[in-house]
């Protein structure tokens, strides 16, 4: 966009002139986006996608008064560019793009991108990695008959399904899994808290058994989280089935313990 098609769809070589408005998408992009708030996290995107020095020597294109090095956000930008056909050339065959993505590992392209770039099926989209679990669906077998509890119980449900569809995708970052992990983490201590207090209130017998259950998830929890921020590959795999496993635990056979405890006692 503010680029006109007379550019964009020009089948031979651009001009200097042509050249000069052409650099300038990556910054009518920015303009056209920084005001919408939601967006600003992800503005290096549209901003960045053109840098392509990841040793901080080797950028041959300056698309912006101000080049980053050492980041890259250039390799799938040119790669899904050459991997298509263009007006002024056709897309290359597949092992010429894969062959030209390899040589610019470690000089223009992050070593670590071109690793995922080069799964075999990327460019027909497939993928090696899989999900490891169905996302989990809310029904009413979970209800534990308590309002507020089965509310939290969701959001915990709907925290854990964000981190399977993660682990789905091409390349999971670990920030990724982290964060959603010490969200999840933290609202479990909510969900905590409001089941102790309900408890205690009405003097359920197993709160004891449920004090222990808790100290274990939040001790298993932390470890997970050191290990992701660190970035450990196998984390996740363990992490979606021990969060698996345990929620559906939780839920089905821990607070299903003192569902007829509490209906008893009116509480809804």
């Amino acid at each position: 966009m503010g680029v006109p098609d007379r550019i964009l769809l020009k089948p031979g070589p651009l001009t200097d002139e042509e050249w000069v408005l052409m650099r300038k998408h990556t910054t009518f992009a920015y303009e056209l986006l920084s005001p919408i708030h939601f967006l600003l996290p992800a503005l290096d995107i549209p901003y960045c996608h053109h840098e392509n020095g990841w040793d901080g020597l080797s950028t041959r294109l300056v698309w912006r008064p101000d080049p980053l090095r050492g980041t890259d956000l250039c390799c799938c930008r040119c790669m899904g560019c050459i991997n298509s056909d263009r007006p002024y050339r056709a897309a290359w065959p597949e092992e010429k793009v894969l062959d030209h993505i390899r040589s610019l590992a470690g000089t223009h392209f992050d070593p670590q991108v071109v690793k995922i770039c080069l799964e075999p099926g990327l460019l027909k989209g497939q993928s090696k990695r899989k999900i490891l679990l169905e996302t989990v669906q809310w029904s009413e077998k979970f209800s534990v008959g308590v309002k507020g509890l089965d509310q939290q119980h969701q959001q915990l449900i709907k925290l854990l399904n964000r981190m399977i569809s993660a682990q789905g995708t091409i390349s999971t970052h670990s920030e990724t899994v982290s964060d959603i992990l010490t969200e999840m983490t933290r609202y479990a201590e909510v969900h905590f808290i409001a089941e102790e207090r309900l408890m205690e209130a009405y003097g359920f017998p197993g709160l004891e058994n449920k004090n222990y259950s808790i100290a274990s998830f939040a001790k298993k929890t932390v470890d997970f989280c050191t290990a992701t921020t660190i970035g450990v590959d196998e984390i996740p795999e363990a992490l979606l089935f021990y969060l698996g496993d345990w929620l559906v635990h939780h839920i089905l056979e821990d607070d299903m313990a003192y569902r007829s405890f509490f209906k008893d006692k009116g509480v809804e």
